[in-house]
């Protein structure tokens, strides 16, 4: 087990320090106290050779530039929050909106925005950093002060788990997750020829602003039928000829169970991540982050380079109360885990 840290810059006047985990086989996670970014997953192959999971970027400073939140961890609540608004008992709160009328992804002042504290942890069998901050309702909006952590912990199975944790000292709403891109092949130019597999029977139905009416929709027989690994070219294809869409930015409804809830393969490269978790959604998201600042053009000759899958409750499950509930209790420490396991094919 090694631990490695290096200043890279500043942000807002503080040092951005970057971190790589690196076990036993020689597979390492690097993370970023901007955002508490995951930034790269590395393993290696039976003849040595390194190779990058991860979607990332070269320059640390298109981790805070750029609008695909490309690693970030996401909170206090990840997803849309209609109107940005939403009582809890019989208060009603207001935060500041950033998509319209509409907040998403925490909103400016969420998790992504600010540079956390770390420590790290070193034992024989796993390597963590744990990222900490404390929010105030002038950081985010949100009511309460929110003890935040989140901690990357690589194994010597070649498994990062990913725990967040909150506690408040009002009554206030906790729904993180990480926004991290996948893309398992050599080259990382495509991910049309990746395989998933989604343990889900039913998505969510959403409106012209993508939230969610409060419907489901079977997934069986059509375009969001994951239920067997399934390669994401053809399924988009499907997508685009029966509803006109050309990507996937849509929540599935989890089954649960101890099985993996999500399996990410990639056949030609012999590469598969295997996603556990105890929340009961997962977002999946197809993108190419490349394309900030390209022409329409650009985009349409470059193919879709990421997959992002992102564990969370529910979206705005506060206005839903059937989704689970998001809301933090003062007083109470609410912790959330995902695992990310990588595995040779």
């Amino acid at each position: 087990m090694d631990l490695s840290q290096k200043v890279l810059g500043t942000m807002n006047g503080a040092p951005v320090r970057q971190f790589t985990l690196t076990n036993d086989r020689g597979s390492s996670i690097v993370c970023l106290s901007a955002a508490a970014a995951w930034k790269n997953f590395l393993v290696s192959d039976a003849n040595g050779e390194r190779h990058a999971l991860l979607f990332q970027f070269k320059d640390w400073c298109q981790y805070v530039t750029n609008p695909f939140h490309v690693g970030h961890s996401i909170g206090p609540v990840g997803g849309r929050i209609k109107d940005g608004c939403f009582t809890i008992g019989a208060a009603t709160y207001r935060v500041p909106a950033n998509e319209r009328e509409n907040l998403i992804h925490g909103g400016s002042g969420g998790f992504s925005a600010w540079n956390w504290q770390a420590v790290t942890e070193q034992q024989r069998d796993f390597v963590r950093v744990v990222f900490h901050r404390m929010f105030s309702p002038q950081d985010d909006g949100f009511p309460g002060t929110l003890n935040a952590q989140i901690t990357y912990t690589l194994t010597n199975s070649d498994e990062v788990v990913i725990q967040f944790s909150g506690a408040s000292d009002a009554p206030t709403l906790f729904d993180p997750m990480t926004h991290v891109y996948f893309n398992l092949g050599d080259a990382q130019e495509s991910i049309l020829d990746h395989q998933l597999m989604i343990r889900s029977s039913r998505h969510l139905e959403v409106d012209q602003q993508k939230l969610p009416t409060g419907h489901f929709i079977e997934n069986s027989g059509t375009a969001f039928d994951f239920s067997r690994p399934r390669i994401l070219g053809d399924a988009l294809k499907m997508l685009h000829k029966d509803s006109g869409r050309g990507q996937f930015d849509d929540a599935f409804e989890l089954t649960g169970g101890d099985q993996p809830a999500v399996v990410l393969l990639n056949r030609a490269a012999h590469r598969q991540i295997s996603v556990t978790t105890d929340r009961n959604s997962v977002v999946v998201f197809t993108a190419n982050p490349d394309a900030f600042g390209q022409s329409k053009g650009w985009e349409a000759d470059h193919p879709f380079n990421a997959l992002a899958i992102e564990a969370q409750t529910l979206p705005d499950a506060v206005h839903h109360p059937a989704f689970g509930s998001i809301i933090l209790q003062a007083g109470v420490t609410k912790t959330y885990t995902v695992r990310y396991r990588f595995q040779a094919i």
